[in-house]
């Protein structure tokens, strides 16, 4: 037995446990407590867990199913009905906060090949706590809780494009835009293919097991396909997340979309969790301590700048006010793919390591802020529209 690994995994799954119970009594999701595990043992921290190839190979994993869960998720059927929302608010969402938030990443020296990738990161919001929080409180069938899980489902596609970005850059060492998406369009074209002519033998092949009744063997065929799929992605030239997202569309198009997902939950949130540590491991709070004001900068573009952008995102989509701003309050925080896409640009030297490190803090922090924004959402708007009018009033010419 590696008795160094067993230590590790003990100290890992010790401290996580710890930061989930503890972070869990005041309503924080266990993402942060996951991160925070990783900041406290990590290298920077008490220096319990040095990062290994086998930390990241179990987080690599967990991406692969993230993503894999993802494309399960998704529906074009689904999509096409909210399509306003999606297509609409969604990319006028995405691309109005990618600007804005690349233009502030060039204002504090970024690249803008660099700035641009920061600004997608940006725009990117958490499907996990939005719609955890919109659930309970009995607001996803509400209009705003409608746009923004529209809004959110467009994101989980735009987030494609710029793993790809940074899977091509990895090897260069520097951002090319357009190559990368060219290889993206190729690599889908030529898996989402393959993929297509295989659905009908798929489904049978997934019906077939389905009724063999055995939940191990349903399992492993589950997990063969998405990291077989990811494997496959990866040799013909693209991100092994772009191969795994396509497998669970081409899943979740069949019968068996809601069973897959019930069985593969538990592996997926284990080995997502595992890169969340692997993700506090490489905060360092001397970084953040030397240039704090940065990372202050980026909350306040997370939590007040991003949600003014989604406003005019959706009344440009011709939404009204009051839902634009509930449903832009719902939005106002970064998403696990926020920190997938700044950690592994800062992996692919892509992202200077302060830059990412700012990002890193001011995006958890969001995280953490955003259940209790989402669900004081409605009072937050309210009291929004109101100081709105008064400055109007006091500024109109008639009040003159």
């Amino acid at each position: 037995m590696n008795e160094s690994l067993v230590i590790q995994t003990l100290t890992l799954i010790g401290a996580s446990a710890l930061s989930i119970a503890l972070l869990s009594r005041v309503g924080l999701p266990a993402m942060l407590g996951y991160l925070f595990a990783g900041i406290v043992v990590g290298p920077f921290g008490l220096g319990l867990v040095a990062a290994s190839d086998g930390t990241h190979f179990l987080a690599d994993l967990g991406l692969i199913l993230l993503m894999f869960m993802v494309g399960l998720e998704f529906s074009w059927a689904e999509m096409w009905a909210a399509r306003r929302a999606v297509f609409l608010a969604g990319a006028l969402q995405v691309a109005i906060t990618l600007i804005g938030a690349a233009l502030v990443a060039r204002a504090v020296g970024m690249p803008w090949p660099t700035a641009v990738l920061a600004g997608g990161a940006t725009a990117m919001c958490s499907t996990g706590i939005a719609l955890k929080q919109l659930q309970e409180r009995g607001e996803l069938a509400r209009t705003h809780g409608r746009i923004a899980t529209g809004v959110l489902l467009f994101q989980d596609i735009a987030t494609l494009p710029f793993l790809v970005v940074i899977d091509s850059g990895s090897a260069t060492g520097s951002i090319e835009f357009l190559p990368a998406l060219q290889q993206l369009f190729v690599a889908a074209l030529s898996l989402g293919g393959l993929l297509w002519l295989g659905r009908p033998v798929l489904r049978v092949a997934l019906g077939w097991i389905g009724q063999r009744e055995s939940v191990d063997l349903f399992l492993l065929s589950a997990l063969l396909l998405a990291l077989g799929t990811a494997y496959t992605a990866e040799r013909l030239g693209a991100a092994p997340t772009v191969g795994a997202f396509l497998a669970g569309v081409a899943v979740g198009e069949s019968d068996l979309r809601h069973r897959v997902s019930a069985h593969l939950r538990p592996f997926r949130d284990m080995l997502v969790g595992l890169f969340f540590v692997t993700v506090g491991m490489q905060v360092d709070p001397r970084t953040i301590a030397a240039a704090p004001l940065q990372s202050f900068l980026w909350l306040a573009l997370f939590v007040l700048a991003k949600p003014v952008l989604a406003v005019l995102a959706m009344r440009v989509a011709r939404y009204d006010t009051m839902n634009s701003v509930r449903a832009a309050l719902v939005l106002a925080h970064a998403s696990e793919l926020t920190l997938l896409i700044i950690t592994q640009a800062m992996s692919a030297a892509l992202l200077p390591s302060r830059d990412g490190q700012a990002m890193l803090v001011a995006a958890a922090l969001s995280m953490g802020l955003a259940p209790v924004m989402i669900q004081h959402n409605r009072a937050i708007a309210v009291r929004a529209m109101r100081m709105l009018e008064r400055l109007v009033q006091r500024w109109s010419p008639s009040a003159a």
